[in-house]
C-alpha cells in the first residue's frame, strides 16, 4: 500500500473511473456536462453538432433516442459525417452548479499538493521550469497526471470540450504567445495567482488577477472572441446541475481527498528519502489527474464559456467561471492560511509538509512580493491572450490530450514558444534601456 507508484496509479485509476458510477453511462452513452446549448436542428431537421457550446464529435445518433433531457443535450444527438463534425453556433448555458463543482475539485488537488509537497499548484510555472531548464520531476509528474487522466476524458465527458474551427487556429496561436510571455514576465497563471495566490491573499496575486481580467475582457471585446466561436448574442439560460453528475463530482472529490490523507499519513510515516521522493512523483501524478477531472466538470475546458465569461457587454455574459475560482480560492483559503499562520495559530499538522522537508511558497515580502512593471506588464499580455483566444495553459494541456485539436496544439505550441522566448525579449530590452539612460558626466 505504502509504495507510491501503486498509490498514485490507483488514485488516478479511482478518479477517473469515478465518472462510471452514473446510472445514465449505459451501451452507447456518455456523460453530459451541461455546458451546451438547446435543441438546434438543421433544415432536414437532423441534429448538428454546436461548435460555439462546446461539443465535440461523438457516437452518431441512436435511432428512438431523445436527444435532450431535462434541458441538457444528451451525446446520442451529437452527429458526424464523412467531413467531420458540423460547426453551427449555439446559445451558451449558465451552469454554476458545475462550475463551483469543478473549482471544489481543483481546490482539493490545490490543497493535497500544498500539505504534502509544499508548493503550489500552478500549471504556467511546471511549463516555464520544464521549457527554460528547471526540469523537476515533479513537473513532469504533475503534468503526466494531467495529460494521462485527460485522454480517455473525451470518451467519458465529450461535451467538456469545443469543436473549434480550423480558422481559429491563427487567433489561437496570437492567444498563445501572449499567454506564454505574461505568464513568464508574471511567474503564474489562473492557478497560480488565481487560486493559489489569492488564497495566500498576496497583494501581487491580487494584481495580477484584476490586470488579467480586465485586459482578458478587453480583448475578448474589442476582438469579438464570441463571434470567432460562432456563439450567439443569446442569453444563456441556467441549467441546475443534476443530481447523478453532483454524486459523481463528490465522489471524484471525495476520493482525492482520501487518497491524499493515505499519501500524507504514509510520507509521515517514511524516513528513507529515495523512498519519500518516489512518494513525492507519485502524489504530484496523483494531484495532476485530480486538477485534469476539475478543469473538465468545471467548464474551463470550453474557449467559448471563458469568452462569454470575458464579453461583459454581449447578452451572451456568462458569470458561470466565477464560480469556479470562487469556489477553488475558498476550499483552498483555510489550507493557506493555516500553513502561513498569519490570521491564525499554524497547527500542528501544517507546520511542514507530510513529504518533502519544507514549504517552498513565495515569498510574502521584500523584492520578490512587490508589485512592478514587470507583473503588470505580464498580467495585460496573459489577459490579452486569454481573452483572444479563450484558453489558459491547464485547459488547454487537458483539451489536447483529449481531442488532439489543431487550434489548441497551435494555442500550446505558442505558448512554449512564448514562454522561451521571453528570457531573450527581456535581457534584450534590458540592454536597450540601459544603452538609452543618460551618463553621468564627472
Amino acid at each position: 500500500f505504502f509504495q507510491s507508484n501503486q498509490m498514485s496509479f490507483a488514485l488516478s485509476s479511482r478518479c477517473l473511473s469515478a465518472a462510471r458510477y452514473l446510472p445514465s453511462l449505459t451501451r452507447g452513452q456518455s456523460l453530459a456536462w451541461p455546458h451546451m446549448p438547446l435543441k438546434a436542428e438543421n433544415k432536414e431537421g437532423s441534429h448538428r453538432p454546436q461548435g460555439g457550446a462546446g461539443l465535440t464529435s461523438g457516437p452518431p445518433p441512436c435511432a428512438g433516442a431523445s436527444s435532450y433531457s431535462s434541458g441538457r443535450r444528451s451525446f446520442s444527438s451529437i452527429a458526424t459525417s464523412a467531413a467531420g463534425p458540423a460547426i453551427a453556433a449555439a446559445a451558451l448555458t449558465f451552469t454554476p452548479g458545475h462550475a463551483a463543482l469543478g473549482g471544489a475539485i481543483l481546490g482539493v488537488a490545490t490543497v493535497g499538493n500544498l500539505l504534502l509537497n509544499g508548493r503550489v499548484l500552478g500549471i504556467s510555472g511546471a511549463v516555464k521550469g520544464l521549457v527554460q531548464g528547471d526540469r523537476a520531476a515533479w513537473r513532469t509528474a504533475l503534468l503526466a497526471g494531467m495529460i494521462l487522466a485527460a485522454i480517455p476524458a473525451a470518451s467519458f465527458f465529450p461535451a467538456a470540450f469545443d469543436v473549434l474551427p480550423a480558422s481559429f487556429s491563427a487567433r489561437a496561436a496570437v492567444g498563445g504567445l501572449l499567454v506564454g510571455l505574461g505568464a513568464t514576465m508574471g511567474n503564474g497563471c489562473t492557478s497560480g495567482h488565481g487560486i493559489c495566490g489569492n488564497a495566500r491573499l498576496s497583494p501581487r496575486s491580487l494584481a495580477y488577477t484584476m490586470t488579467f481580467m480586465a485586459a482578458g475582457a478587453a480583448a475578448a471585446t474589442l476582438t469579438d472572441t464570441l463571434g470567432a466561436l460562432g456563439v450567439p448574442a443569446i442569453t444563456p439560460q441556467y441549467v441546475p446541475i443534476p443530481v447523478p453528475e453532483l454524486q459523481t463530482g463528490l465522489a471524484i472529490a471525495g476520493v482525492a481527498a482520501a487518497a491524499a490523507a493515505a499519501l500524507a499519513f504514509a510520507g509521515r510515516s517514511m524516513s528513507n528519502g529515495s523512498a519519500k521522493s518516489a512518494l513525492e512523483m507519485g502524489s504530484s501524478f496523483a494531484f495532476g489527474s485530480v486538477f485534469s477531472m476539475g478543469l473538465l466538470i468545471s467548464g474551463m475546458c470550453h474557449p467559448s464559456k471563458v469568452a462569454a465569461f470575458l464579453s461583459p457587454l454581449s447578452p451572451a455574459w456568462d458569470l458561470s467561471l466565477m464560480f469556479v475560482m470562487g469556489s477553488a480560492v475558498g476550499l483552498s483559503f483555510p489550507a493557506f492560511q493555516s500553513v502561513l499562520g498569519k490570521l491564525w495559530q499554524t497547527p500542528s499538522w501544517a507546520a511542514s509538509p507530510a513529504i518533502t522537508p519544507a514549504y517552498c511558497l513565495p515569498p510574502s515580502s521584500g523584492p520578490g512580493a512587490k508589485i512592478d512593471a514587470r507583473l503588470i506588464t505580464g498580467g495585460l499580455l496573459f489577459g490579452a491572450g486569454w481573452g483572444l483566444s479563450g484558453m489558459c495553459p491547464g485547459p488547454a494541456i487537458v483539451a489536447a490530450a483529449a481531442t488532439g485539436s489543431t487550434p489548441v496544439l497551435a494555442y500550446l505550441a505558442a505558448v512554449v514558444a512564448g514562454v522561451a522566448v521571453e528570457p531573450l525579449l527581456t535581457k534584450a530590452w534590458t540592454a536597450v534601456s540601459s544603452n538609452s539612460t543618460p551618463k553621468a558626466v564627472n
